[in-house]
């Protein structure tokens, strides 16, 4: 990312980063709602949809990126 600038740097910034970090996220918490001891689980259960909604936002938010930058 450091050699970027401007659009080419959002683009990669939302791929790389924000898509990544998102799916990472939810990852770790499909699995500790999964996983042994019933706070965390409820817990962890309990955000999957919010998680699950800021992965579609982070990809949306990607393809606006690849779309406004090859019009």
């Amino acid at each position: 990312l450091r050699q970027l600038n401007g659009s080419d740097f959002d683009r990669a910034y939302a791929r790389n980063v924000g898509i990544m970090a998102q799916e990472e996220a939810l990852t770790a918490f499909e699995r500790a709602a999964n996983e042994d001891g019933a706070r965390v689980q409820r817990f962890a259960a309990s955000q999957l949809p919010s998680l699950r909604k800021h992965l579609a936002w982070a990809r949306e938010l990607a393809a606006e990126l690849d779309r406004t930058s090859m019009a």
